[in-house]
């Protein structure tokens, strides 16, 4: 089940999920970087550690620097963050996870959880048009009244008796 759906829930409640997917995400970066590029940043790695090891000759040690020619490792170390600017926005957030999810093409329904309650209607036709550029199935899940927003999507949408909530809490 967790290859077809991943269930994002509230993101903007907890947009530190984005953070969950950092080790696959600096895999894919490194993955799909050109040769050319490649050797660019291993020259420059190597000039870096080789200044690290003349460093290392004012001490009276036997010590040495040693690059594994690592490029994950050197992503890892440069510490990749989303923009600030970007996340901070409940739209952003859930755009970003959703272009994720593409990038790292590690599902085929995404689920999320209570969107209405912080996107603005223009927002959410932003949304819907994104997800339909994408082909991704996108599950919304609401616990607020606001069908009014929802019914702009033109998508199908069911309602859970409120009973059938209750009895599940």
């Amino acid at each position: 089940m967790s290859k077809v759906m991943k269930w994002e829930g509230d993101l903007v409640l907890n947009p530190t999920k984005l953070d969950s997917y950092q080790t696959a995400l600096d895999k894919m970066i490194v993955k799909n970087i050109s040769i050319e590029k490649r050797d660019r940043m291993n020259n420059l790695a190597r000039e870096v550690y080789s200044e690290m090891q003349d460093s290392l000759f004012e001490f009276d040690l036997p010590l040495e620097v040693r690059y594994d020619e690592s490029l994950l490792r050197l992503y890892k170390y440069a510490k990749i963050k989303y923009l600030t600017q970007v996340i901070r926005q409940p739209y952003g957030t859930i755009e970003t996870d959703l272009k994720l999810h593409l990038e790292l093409k590690d599902c085929q329904v995404l689920g999320y959880c209570n969107v209405a309650n912080y996107l603005l209607p223009e927002q959410i036709q932003e949304f819907a048009t994104l997800v339909e550029k994408t082909e991704l199935a996108v599950l919304l899940v609401e616990f607020s009244e606001k069908r009014e927003t929802l019914q702009q999507l033109k998508q199908d949408i069911y309602r859970i008796d409120r009973d059938f909530v209750d009895w599940h809490e």
